[in-house]
């Protein structure tokens, strides 16, 4: 990807607004041998089959309604691209995509030093979505992927990230490519009445 292009994408998402504009995130972009070292250390952990690791602990409960989502977002996701209940191989050839950040040739990742209260989250979430319609913008694509920092350690040793940063996110940025099947999937969004409650 040219630097220019980029960059222009970075600073733009870098205007994201922030509470008391802190602009609490550190972000590290990562491109060339680095990436190929860090996608190289991912697979080597995942095919060994080690737990993940990850500095934000994954959920482990959901109100119902949340987790119904989440099962039906997996569940049509693998029945887009053929990808059955029982097909274990599939399925791990498809996390295995997700750790090489689906052959993404930029990876981006947002910090938080742990000093900083649950609050800093928030704005993280502010700058990832302002990060992913800036490449949008610029003609790029995104995939946000918690597949990205399950393995915090090889991170840290890779971008030399100390341990007083938290590790947060990860976004794979690129260009997409219209005839991958999975490009075509569209997850479902619940009707407003559902979400939304208006008072007069």
């Amino acid at each position: 990807m040219e630097e220019g292009l980029l960059w222009s994408v970075i600073n733009l998402a870098l205007k994201a607004p922030s509470w008391g504009n802190t602009q609490p995130w550190e972000v590290f972009v990562v491109t060339d041998q680095k990436l190929a070292d860090l996608k190289k250390g991912f697979r080597e952990k995942f095919e060994r089959d080690e737990p993940p690791n990850p500095d934000i602990p994954l959920p482990t409960e959901w109100p119902d309604e949340c987790l119904k989502r989440y099962k039906d977002l997996g569940r049509s996701l693998f029945e887009k691209v053929g990808i059955g209940r029982t097909d274990t191989l599939l399925r791990r050839k498809h996390y295995l995509q997700m750790f090489q950040g689906f052959g993404a040739p930029v990876f981006i990742y947002i910090c938080l030093d742990k000093k900083l209260s649950r609050w800093s989250m928030l704005d993280v979430g502010i700058f990832v979505q302002t990060l992913c319609l800036a490449a949008v913008s610029k003609g790029l694509g995104t995939c946000i992927l918690t597949h990205l920092v399950l393995y915090p350690d090889v991170i840290r040793k890779e971008l030399q990230i100390p341990a007083s940063k938290s590790i947060v996110m990860g976004v794979a940025l690129g260009y997409v490519d219209d005839t991958a099947l999975i490009n075509t999937f569209e997850s479902t969004r619940e009707d407003k009445s559902r979400l939304v409650k208006c008072f007069k």
